[in-house]
């Protein structure tokens, strides 16, 4: 039985001994939280949300509006809304709690750097340059506060700033970045394939935009290992991994293996309603526009936009990338 099986057990006996005996009692509450984290960890992110939802009610209900377990719940029901797709509501949750956990730290902690990088996050899945950039540079510089340079925890926001600067196009920045967060990681986590993941990927990507074909293929299939092993191919985690690697198969213009990892990514995201199926559509665009297929790279672009057109802000740099790559379409029709 797995760590994650034997918590889950115990958990489950706390709560049902807190319903019969004291369901009034805080301890059933923080039991829903400690639950909800546990599905998190395993990648079930809506028994996540249920059991963060009680846990935040029951919280509310005896501790007040204001209590700080409020907050601190409600950043882990964001995250669990930023991993299902719905970036709206994380954004609102993880605004709040990092407000309302500032005023009662004043000064730095752990939790608010976590909690700054994650609402860093969400702006940049949603696209806000410049709050994205503040925010992930406010976390590092908490972290800074508290921790020594080299301790771990600041790697792991720096791997997030370096995703960062790849999105926004800024490749020897986030080359820079994340090259030394492989250095600390390998010291720290060589053992543990999920921690090695979180920088395999995005390095991945970043070796993919460079050209770097072998280092591209050697961190996807790295990372592809574990996000297989521990979700299976129809989770949402692996179909988000699984359109990224088909950049690689794209780069090398294998157009079969590329669509086809395009088309089952967009498949499982679109089953599961979740907005990054934006993503896929766009890559599709991508191959199309490379075999020089215009009328269809138009045809995903136009789809692309209309999944985010509502969610995603008006100066969101992925709706200019995706409009650009609109423009050029039109530039070589006309050329056509």
């Amino acid at each position: 039985m797995g760590e994650l099986q034997k918590a889950d057990n115990a958990i489950q006996r706390c709560i049902e001994t807190y319903k019969q005996y004291a369901p009034g009692h805080t301890g059933l509450a923080f039991a829903y939280i400690n639950e909800g984290t546990n599905y998190y960890a395993r990648g079930d992110y809506t028994k996540a949300i249920e059991f963060h939802e009680k846990g935040l009610e029951l919280v509310r209900r005896l501790l007040g509006d204001q209590d700080i377990n409020v907050f601190i719940t409600g950043n882990k029901l964001g995250m669990d809304y930023r991993r299902i797709g719905d970036y709206i509501k994380a954004k609102d949750l993880l605004v709040k709690g990092y407000a309302g956990e500032k005023k009662y730290h004043p000064k730095a902690t752990d939790s608010l750097s976590t909690n700054a990088v994650e609402l860093g996050q969400i702006q940049r899945f949603l696209g806000d340059k410049d709050e994205a950039e503040r925010l992930l540079k406010e976390g590092i510089q908490l972290s800074l506060e508290i921790f020594d340079e080299n301790n771990i925890n600041i790697y792991w926001a720096k791997i997030r700033l370096g995703q960062f600067c790849l999105d926004i196009g800024q490749l020897e920045q986030a080359k820079t970045i994340l090259e030394s967060c492989l250095v600390a990681y390998q010291k720290e986590y060589s053992s543990i394939p999920e921690k090695m993941a979180w920088v395999q990927h995005p390095l991945a990507i970043l070796y993919t935009c460079l050209g770097e074909k072998d280092k591209a293929f050697m961190y996807f299939t790295k990372a592809e290992s574990f996000y297989k092993e521990r979700y299976g191919r129809e989770h949402i985690d692996y179909a988000i991994f699984e359109k990224d690697f088909g950049l690689y198969y794209l780069l090398t213009r294998d157009y079969e293996k590329a669509m086809s990892m395009f088309v089952h990514a967009l498949d499982v995201l679109s089953k599961a309603q979740h907005i990054e199926k934006y993503r896929c559509l766009e890559y599709i665009g991508d191959l199309y526009r490379q075999q020089e297929r215009y009328d269809q790279a138009s045809t995903n672009y136009r789809a692309a936009l209309d999944v985010i057109k509502n969610v995603f802000p008006e100066n969101s740099f992925h709706k200019k990338r995706i409009q650009t790559k609109m423009q050029n379409y039109q530039s070589n029709t006309k050329r056509g």
